[in-house]
C-alpha cells in the first residue's frame, strides 16, 4: 500500500506521536519500555489480558506497563482499547467507519456502544 512499516517502534528514525499496541499481553511490558526509549508520546494499549480477566498474572502485567509508561512519561489509553477515532484529524484505527468529519462528538467507555451510535 505504499506505506513504511518497522521491525520495531525503535527503528522508527524520530519519535513517535501516537503508537497503537496490539500484542499479545505477555509483550506488552516490553512495547512499552520500547516506546519509551523511543520517546512516543502517546500509546494506545489495544491489547486485551489485562485486569479486565481478573486473573493475577493479567493485572501484574498491566500494573508493569503502567509503572514503565509513567517513568517514561507516555500517555496511555487503555488497555483493551480501539483508541481514537478523529475523523477531522484523519486518525482513525476503525474499518469501516466514517472517516468523514461533523458535528456531533462523543465520548465512550466502549467502542461497541460507540460503533452502535
Amino acid at each position: 500500500m505504499g506505506l513504511r512499516a518497522y521491525a520495531s517502534v525503535l527503528d522508527i528514525p524520530e519519535a513517535p506521536d501516537y503508537v497503537v499496541c496490539a500484542v499479545p499481553a505477555r509483550s506488552s511490558v516490553k512495547v512499552m519500555d520500547d516506546c519509551v526509549s523511543a520517546r512516543a508520546k502517546v500509546v494506545t494499549v489495544f491489547s486485551a489480558g489485562y485486569s479486565e480477566t481478573g486473573e493475577e498474572e493479567g493485572s501484574r502485567l498491566e500494573r508493569a506497563w503502567i509503572d514503565v509508561a509513567r517513568r517514561g512519561g507516555v500517555r496511555v489509553i487503555g488497555p483493551n482499547c480501539l483508541g481514537v477515532h478523529c475523523p477531522k484529524a484523519g486518525v482513525t484505527f476503525e474499518s469501516p467507519v466514517s472517516r468523514e468529519g461533523g458535528q456531533i462528538g462523543v465520548v465512550s467507555q466502549s467502542g461497541g456502544n460507540t460503533r452502535e451510535m
